[in-house]
């Protein structure tokens, strides 16, 4: 019986070990707001207005090894500029997502310019590579989701306005 108990104990401990050596992967949630501090609603109201707000997520389940870098310039109304880059030494899934919107179009109201966006994304693996350039004023909405089925990685170009 004290054989069997000392086997069974010596079992646990191995399983215990062998799942604490499973890779738990890289999981990454980037969000970033640009306010503005100026709307017009029949008259110039002062605060903090939502222009744009750009989503990124990254997943691997089985990556062992991941890099992200960012840089990022912030506090000038209405301003972004932002660039990221992502490595994952597994499959991995990159979704990115950007609204940007004129909050005081020239067009119907006392605003001077057009929200102003320019977003420059590049995603690759083995044996695939993509380059997605969006250039656009006014409402831009770009939404993008990739699967690699390999190692691979990705960079981002943000600017507004």
């Amino acid at each position: 019986m004290r054989k069997l108990s000392i086997f069974v104990l010596t079992f646990i401990l191995a399983s215990v070990s062998a799942m604490a050596a499973i890779p738990t992967g890289f999981h990454l949630d980037n969000e970033i707001d640009v306010t503005g501090d100026w709307k017009w609603d029949d008259g110039w109201q002062k605060g903090e207005f939502l222009t744009a707000k750009f989503v990124m997520a990254i997943d691997s389940n089985e990556a062992t090894q991941a890099e992200f870098q960012e840089v990022g310039t912030f506090g000038t109304p209405w301003h972004l500029d932002y660039k990221s880059s992502a490595l994952v030494n597994a499959p991995a899934k990159f979704v990115n997502e950007l609204n940007a919107q004129t909050l005081n179009p020239p067009t119907t109201t006392p605003g001077t310019d057009w929200t102003k966006v320019h977003f420059v994304e590049a995603t690759g693996s083995e044996f695939s590579q993509s380059k997605l350039t969006v250039n656009g004023f006014g409402n831009v909405y770009v939404k993008s989701s990739f699967k690699l089925d390999a190692p691979g990685g990705q960079t981002v170009d943000l600017n507004i306005n």
